[in-house]
């Protein structure tokens, strides 16, 4: 998931200067890097909303004990499915067409602070990576 692949390079790469931000879950580890000032309050909300929601689609396709575990269902009534299940937890008041739509919003917010972020902290094949100091 792309929360979690940022969220774990920005603490490989602030680590030293911030021990305070490696702890375990990764709601946490964004709150730690927000409070460090390694991401902006806009940013680790959007982290922390989007993985959260898609956690909770992940969990709902675990309990419909379907084979895909990451992919939303294709099929119609398992769609219609997965979103009442989210209801029932209150998870969620979307119906199918409506949660693909916010799991396809929540992914591509992720992989656009997930490109930002590798592009800033992994250097490109001739350059130095960025002065921390």
């Amino acid at each position: 998931m792309d929360v979690e692949f940022v969220v774990q390079l920005l603490q490989l790469a602030h680590v030293a200067q911030h021990p305070e931000i490696l702890v375990p879950g990764t709601l946490q580890a964004i709150s730690r890097l927000e409070q460090a000032g390694l991401l902006d309050k806009s940013i680790a909300d959007t982290l922390k909303c989007s993985y959260q929601f898609l956690r909770s689609i992940e969990s709902g396709i675990r309990l419909m004990n379907l084979s895909a575990r990451h992919e939303l269902p294709t099929e119609p009534a398992e769609l219609e499915r997965l979103a009442f299940l989210l209801k029932a937890e209150n998870r969620s008041s979307l119906d199918g067409d409506e949660l693909v739509g916010a799991c396809q919003q929540a992914r591509a917010e992720c992989r656009g602070i997930f490109e930002a972020t590798f592009q800033r902290w992994l250097p490109a094949e001739n350059d130095e990576p960025p002065d921390n100091h």
